[in-house]
């Protein structure tokens, strides 16, 4: 966390998602974390209008943009996974007149998004997230994870409406030393 809130720090960053956050950092009311502390946002720069956290996820509402991070482990059952995709749909479908970005780490493997293989959570996904016709804004050929022994894959992902897609000035997964196996992504 150290890494990646430095790094964020020297990119001017005021709103961060995090997937797996360090508990001891989230110390103030800048911070928002999701029902099992899996997902969490912090924001320094703006108004919280609304906030709601669930398992897996965590939601924002700023003046125009409505904010979701996902953290969903690659160890719950299925049937698990599957509610907590329903769950998150639904809430995202009530924001859809705002701007609405979603990123976490959501520990699947989608072949049309670069992944050797299709499991079951990614066909969940893939079909759930153009249920409510959100775009994967993540780039061809950028890995966001990397474990010797594991290989690297893309369980990293960022979603954004149309309404958002019109306005999003860029993405990148960055190269810096993040102290974790997973990419910072901005």
């Amino acid at each position: 966390m150290n890494a990646c809130w430095e790094i964020a720090v020297r990119r001017g960053c005021e709103i961060i998602l995090l997937s797996e956050p360090d508990r001891r950092t989230i110390v103030d009311d800048r911070w928002v974390v999701s029902a099992d502390s899996g997902a969490a946002i912090l924001v320094s720069c703006a108004a919280v209008h609304n906030k709601g956290a669930g398992p897996g996820n965590v939601r924002v509402e700023l003046a125009r943009v409505v904010l979701f991070s996902v953290y969903l482990s690659p160890n719950s059952d299925f049937l698990v996974y599957a509610r907590m995709i329903v769950d998150l749909v639904e809430e995202i479908a009530r924001w859809m007149s705002k701007i609405v970005v979603v990123g976490g780490d959501f520990n699947v493997k989608v072949r049309s998004w670069e992944s050797a293989i299709d499991d079951r959570r990614g066909r969940l996904l893939e079909d759930a997230m153009a249920s409510v016709d959100l775009q994967r804004v993540n780039r061809r050929g950028e890995m966001t994870f990397e474990r010797e022994g594991v290989g690297i894959s893309i369980p990293d992902l960022t979603f954004v409406n149309m309404r958002g897609l019109q306005r999003l000035l860029g993405w990148e997964v960055l190269g810096e030393e993040t102290l974790s196996d997973h990419s910072n992504n901005f």
